[in-house]
């Protein structure tokens, strides 16, 4: 399987704007297990 860089960033890209949509909306109630992701997270705070 050939991957693709510039896809795979735009999936993780989509991926973390779910993620801080969802962190949004629902406050400290979704939280990720993905460390880095986490830590996007509270550092926008």
């Amino acid at each position: 399987m050939d991957f693709n860089p510039d896809e795979i960033e735009e999936k993780i890209s989509k991926f973390k704007d779910q993620v801080q949509v969802m962190n949004e909306k629902h406050g400290a109630i979704f939280k990720s297990t993905d460390p880095m992701v986490q830590k996007d997270l509270t550092s926008t705070r």
